[in-house]
């Protein structure tokens, strides 16, 4: 018989908001971490209003993804290349790779992965 392992279940009206560093008019909610169990993957939920912002930023440590939910953002990588991403659009931000994200409608909503973890990494921003 195999060993049990519990599940867990998160609620994005029942976890803190938080801004990011380097990150304005942002906020997001961590669904899965650390915190509550993940070894190796974490799920955010996060929103922009209007001014929403990232000011260009590498991560060393982790693989960002986003998938989005609702409005437009616009995203720059370091050589000048820019994507506007819209509902139903991903992103892959590897190891390293310096981006930039605007919000481009008067909100917007995605998702956020990271592996491993960010809120197990030391890196801020």
């Amino acid at each position: 018989m195999s060993k049990h392992i519990p599940f867990v279940k998160a609620s994005v009206d029942k976890v803190p908001v938080y801004t990011p560093p380097g990150h304005a008019d942002t906020y997001n909610r961590r669904l899965i971490g650390p915190d509550n169990g993940a070894n190796n993957i974490e799920l955010i939920v996060g929103e922009m209003g209007r001014t929403g912002n990232a000011v260009p930023h590498t991560h060393h440590e982790f693989e960002q993804s986003m998938f989005m939910l609702e409005g437009k953002l616009e995203v720059t990588g370091s050589d000048g290349t820019m994507v506007t991403l819209e509902p139903g659009d991903s992103i892959l931000f590897p190891i390293g790779c310096e981006h930039k994200v605007v919000c481009r409608t008067e909100t917007s909503k995605f998702l956020v992965i990271y592996t491993p973890p960010r809120q197990a990494s030391k890196e801020k921003v």
